[in-house]
């Protein structure tokens, strides 16, 4: 064999070992439990609207911009990635029905690792995110 031929057949070997060697297995994305006990809350965006759970259970959903829905109530763990939130609905910037009471029943699977620098708020964590039910309920 050539000298060429031997080179060429090094390189791709040591190309492979660096890309082989340079591959680490993906991380999970944390879940929603290890974010809420580590970070004290978590929260997501659908793009509107950002959507806060506490670990003490406490739920707000504000507006992204300066005008939109808002929901302050209390979150319960549902079945798998489902969650049971019971609120009383609001408008920032427009007119709200008073005593708006509902319950919106969503799931949602976080993705990946927060989407915002630290220090910055809220901490943005990306999802999967789709809403199953939504209704009127009487209030408290």
């Amino acid at each position: 064999m050539s000298f060429a031929r031997h080179h060429s057949i090094g390189c791709l070997l040591l190309c492979g070992l660096v890309m082989f060697s340079g591959r680490s297995v993906a991380e999970a994305p944390p879940s929603i439990v290890q974010i809420l006990e580590t970070e004290g809350s978590f929260a997501f965006t659908d793009g509107s609207s950002i959507y806060t759970l506490g670990n003490d259970h406490a739920f707000s959903l504000q507006p992204v911009g300066i005008s939109g829905r808002t929901i302050t109530g209390t979150w319960a763990p549902g079945k798998g990635s489902a969650f049971h939130v019971t609120g009383t609905w609001g408008w920032v910037n427009g007119a709200s029905v008073e005593d708006d009471h509902r319950e919106l029943v969503f799931h949602v699977r976080c993705t990946g690792k927060r989407t915002t620098a630290d220090g910055e708020q809220p901490i943005l964590y990306p999802v999967y995110f789709t809403i199953e039910r939504l209704g009127r309920v009487q209030g408290p």
